[in-house]
């Protein structure tokens, strides 16, 4: 579980912020290890992949879908041998 993940979406004009926790399920320990030592470079490229989605897109319906997927992505190359993983967003505060 990655916490308190504070980001400015693309298109605010720094007036609006998302704050959210973000966990990834992953099918083993080891694979849990791999993300454990990666954990700055997945803390970026998290927020790097949220910014880049805009403030209308992300407060649309279906908007917290559009975040696990741009997530889904950057996390994908960390985890290449991986069976499969799920985005789960436990905290997703828009302001």
């Amino acid at each position: 579980k990655i916490e308190n993940l504070i980001v400015n979406p693309a298109g605010s004009g720094g007036r609006r912020f998302l704050m959210m926790s973000v966990a990834i399920e992953v099918p083993d320990a080891r694979t849990e290890q791999i993300l454990r030592t990666q954990d700055p470079m997945l803390r970026d490229a998290i927020i790097g992949a949220v910014q880049g989605t805009s403030f209308d897109v992300i407060t649309s319906r279906g908007g917290r879908d559009s975040v696990r997927v741009a997530i889904a992505r950057v996390v994908q190359p960390l985890l290449p041998d991986a069976e499969y993983f799920h985005i789960y967003l436990p905290q997703f505060v828009l302001q």
